[in-house]
């Protein structure tokens, strides 16, 4: 018997090679597919990672070059303080983008954070000579001058006018009615002389004040209204204005002191406290009104001095 024929044999495929293994997405493939838009491939992202962060870096260089050559003219240094801003800005994403060659990023970021401190430190300064600069060209005066009178070293003293048995200290009070004179350089230059005061003079100030009620301001251990008759003459040259220059106070102690205007009243007749401009040789006449404790008077001390000196006492009464 014929021998059957032998069908012929399937052929084997060949085997596949094995899949690659898929390259890890790092966070700077991720940050560059963000910076394009769309997904890329891992090679794609892998390449596109270093263009970007170059690129990144190439410009904030160039920012921060910009913004340090700027950071010194007064005006465009405002506008170096933006590109400073971007410039660090640009840096910073870049050196995340970079895993080598990260030199130009590095030197962007610290030429902009460099350029950012230097343009904000002198905008402040710029700013307060442009107000320092308009104040005088507008009103002809420097933010300076507020601070100072002029007399900075001027040598100012106070003393009785003639010889007097008390010293003038809270112990040793003058008396109402003994002139002080006020001396600048060794110069007279004030004449003051406090002679009559009134205490409990709620109903005086109140007819003087008729617009308010003085009562409602006697509150936080105040009870009464005191106020003491004055001369005030001015000997300098020119003008002065004496509420600049001249002090009268009540003192119930040595360390405590109540001055006017810490109430609204005004004391009947004219107010010398807040006496504005006197001429060389003219005399002021009036009251000085203050808002005291009750029974200051029984401890108490007027004071009166110059701008520059200590304060001399006087008897209450």
């Amino acid at each position: 018997m014929p021998d059957s024929p032998v069908p012929p044999h399937s052929p084997v495929p060949p085997a596949y090679p094995p899949a690659l293994p898929t390259p890890p997405v790092t966070i700077r493939d991720a940050f560059a597919e963000s910076l394009s838009g769309e997904p890329a491939p891992a090679t794609a992202a892998a390449s596109s990672g270093p263009r970007v962060g170059h690129a990144l870096g190439i410009a904030s260089l160039a920012l921060g070059v910009l913004a340090v050559m700027g950071s010194t003219v007064p005006i465009v240094n405002l506008a170096s303080v933006g590109f400073a801003v971007a410039g660090s800005g640009l840096g910073i994403a870049a050196l995340f983008l970079l895993a080598r060659g990260r030199g130009l990023a590095l030197a962007g970021t610290i030429t902009s954070v460099v350029a950012l401190v230097v343009s904000v430190a002198l905008a402040v300064v710029y700013s307060g000579v442009l107000a320092a600069t308009a104040s005088t060209a507008l009103f002809g005066w420097n933010t300076s001058d507020v601070y100072s009178t002029g007399y900075d070293d001027a040598e100012e003293t106070i003393a009785p006018l003639d010889d007097s048995a008390s010293d003038g200290t809270f112990d040793a009070p003058l008396s109402l009615g003994e002139t002080v004179v006020v001396t600048r350089d060794g110069e007279p230059r004030w004449e003051i002389t406090l002679m009559d005061a009134t205490f409990d003079a709620l109903d005086e100030v109140q007819t003087a004040n008729a617009d308010i009620h003085v009562s409602d301001d006697l509150v936080g251990g105040l009870g009464q209204y005191a106020y003491v008759s004055a001369e005030i003459t001015y000997l300098g040259d020119g003008t002065a204005t004496v509420y600049n220059e001249i002090y009268v106070a009540f003192a119930p102690t040595a360390n405590v002191a109540y001055y006017p205007g810490e109430v609204p009243a005004v004391p009947p007749g004219t107010d010398l406290a807040f006496a504005e401009d006197i001429d060389s040789g003219e005399t002021l006449e009036g009251n000085v009104l203050v808002a005291l404790p009750l029974g200051a008077q029984d401890t108490g001390r007027w004071t009166v001095g110059g701008e520059w000196t200590d304060v001399l006492y006087v008897a209450a009464e």
